[in-house]
């Protein structure tokens, strides 16, 4: 559950901000505030606000909390347009 650090560089870093930002666009369709789905994912709000901006290289557990406190299931989660391709 680190910080993206430098060795997070091209496709992988875009993975990490594309979902950040994925999780930002759920969150504000629910008008839900960062700090409401901070607390109702157990998760501190500044730790969600480094998720939604591509800081943090997080843990398919958060994903699943995150996903909880969203009321999707996880596999709503990962539905993105924009996944980057994997080679």
């Amino acid at each position: 559950m680190g910080f993206a650090t430098k060795e997070m560089i091209g496709e992988e870093k875009q993975l990490v901000t594309t979902l950040g930002l994925h999780i930002a666009s759920l969150r504000a369709e629910r008008n839900l505030a960062r700090a409401t789905l901070a607390k109702d994912a157990k998760l501190h709000v500044q730790y969600l606000y480094d998720v939604e901006m591509g800081k943090r290289n997080v843990t398919i557990y958060v994903l699943a909390k995150i996903a909880r406190a969203l009321n999707i299931t996880l596999s709503e989660l990962f539905k993105l347009n924009t996944l980057p391709p994997i080679d």
